[in-house]
């Protein structure tokens, strides 16, 4: 007899697969109640998570297989319930520090024997290909491991060559969103009986945590997270590039996918999205710089930042570069702000569990940097906020990409801005009762004042900057 072990992100058949499990074997869904608080987590997530793992649950049983979902106090509680076991043992391979952590604990203090680590079938490399790739690098640079994957796997080529004669076409998006824009995202899905049920369950279970009025609107099943697969490539992807970094009010999706979600938690593979895209493509469905720059924020993003957390932690997180010590200010759970753009994205946090990428970056990381915000502060709101979230993907994103924590590993400088970029990109200047034109007095941007005390404050590391000195050099003239 064989037992999988699967956690609540890996309800995936194709892990039963991977492991070659039969009806005459048991799938272990490991759901330990202390997990559920790691963290003061939006509602949406822990309802995400849980629906999914019942709805894998229901599905394979009545396709004959032997399921059991734990729910005990701690991991090693969940796993002392199937021990001792004779036959053999398997489970995936933990990308999350602190779940590896975890498993070696309690697989010591249950003397289970996993017999199979499984690679994460959800990524195009496996753990060892990452470490081969990033340990024969001098220099770690996303552009590079971006071109080895295309490469690789074949990806947007022609003959060895990038289809369209570059990898990037960068320069043709991230344009301020037309005035007649419409973002035709997905509509919610509806509740079946279980979904309604496990929403009840955490509603009763977890009621100060963060909660939006709006009823839970993803997907929980994989034949869902294809419908919202096949929406986007049909009625999204053509204008994703343009759009990615811009911000409307009352636009929360624009034309972001939000498959991240369900790339994270095993519900569509990578390699099913960009296939899709790429289909999308030749058929003439999107344009080039639009799937292209789809792409590589699943080959080249995604794949990159699960490389940088594998090869950096545990000691990546308790980096500092800035020595950033300030708290996170209470605004960011309820959004009780009146700078306009920090009140539009995190009410849209706190009804959507999500944001897109630009307003994590430019919006929430920007302003926590700017005021000084310590790393692990920023970093466990973002863990607890985000229905997509998880530690490889929040650590790189938020210690490198948004607060410079890790000194240049993920980004060759801040990612820092006054008012300017904001008011640029977005429509929330209008009607806010700063002016991102006006420098000084009550009226004046606070990100203009952050952005100038920022660059005061930090002149000693971040002057000898390569694309810092022409900055450095204006500001001194």
């Amino acid at each position: 007899m064989k037992q999988l072990f699967l956690l609540s992100h890996q309800a995936s058949p194709l892990y039963v697969k991977q492991a070659g499990i039969t009806q005459q074997d048991r799938i272990v869904m490991l759901m330990p109640l202390a997990w559920d608080r790691r963290y003061a987590y939006h509602q949406f997530r822990l309802i995400f998570h849980h629906s999914v793992v019942e709805h894998f649950a229901n599905d394979m049983t009545r396709q004959g297989y032997q399921v059991v979902i734990e729910r005990q106090a701690t991991l090693t509680a969940c796993l002392s319930n199937h021990t001792p076991f004779e036959g053999t043992a398997y489970a995936v391979d933990a990308i999350d520090d602190d779940i590896r952590v975890q498993w070696q604990q309690a697989t010591r203090d249950t003397s289970l024997t996993i017999h199979e680590w499984m690679d994460d079938a959800f990524f195009y490399l496996t753990r060892d290909d990452v470490h081969a790739w990033f340990s024969s690098q001098q220099q770690w640079k996303m552009a590079s491991f971006y071109t080895m994957v295309r490469k690789r796997f074949d990806l947007l080529m022609d003959q060895g060559k990038p289809v369209g004669g570059k990898y990037s076409f960068d320069g043709a998006n991230r344009k301020r969103a037309p005035k007649n824009y419409v973002s035709l995202a997905k509509e919610p899905f509806p509740h079946d009986a279980i979904t309604t049920h496990v929403v009840h369950t955490i509603q009763q279970a977890f009621p100060t945590n963060p909660s939006s009025t709006m009823p839970f609107p993803y997907a929980v099943t994989r034949a869902q997270a294809i419908e919202a697969m096949e929406h986007f490539m049909r009625d999204q992807l053509a204008t994703f590039g343009r759009v990615q970094d811009a911000m409307i009010q009352g636009e929360p999706f624009m034309s972001h996918s939000k498959l991240s979600l369900y790339m994270n938690n095993a519900l569509l593979t990578p390699q099913e999205v960009v296939n899709a895209a790429i289909k999308a493509y030749s058929e003439g469905l999107a344009p080039l710089e639009s799937v292209e720059g789809f792409v590589r924020q699943i080959v080249g993003w995604r794949e990159y930042i699960r490389g940088v957390y594998q090869e950096s932690m545990p000691q990546y997180k308790q980096r500092n570069t800035l020595q950033n010590n300030e708290p996170l200010p209470p605004f960011y759970w309820d959004a009780a702000t009146s700078m306009n753009c920090l009140h539009q994205t995190i009410q849209e946090t706190i009804d959507y569990s999500y944001n897109h990428h630009i307003q994590r970056l430019m919006i929430l990381s920007n302003y926590a940097n700017l005021q000084g915000v310590h790393p692990m502060e920023l970093s466990n709101w973002f863990n607890a906020m985000y229905v997509d979230a998880h530690d490889w993907v929040v650590t790189p994103n938020v210690h490198g990409m948004g607060l410079y924590a890790d000194g240049g590993i993920m980004s060759t400088k801040p990612y820092i801005s006054s008012g300017n970029y904001i008011h640029k990109m977005s429509d929330y200047c209008d009607g806010c009762q700063y002016d991102p034109l006006i420098k000084e007095g009550p009226t004046a941007c606070p990100f203009h004042k952050g952005y100038w005390d920022f660059i005061d404050r930090h002149e000693a590391v971040l002057s000898t900057n390569p694309r810092m000195r022409l900055m450095y050099k204006t500001k001194r003239s």
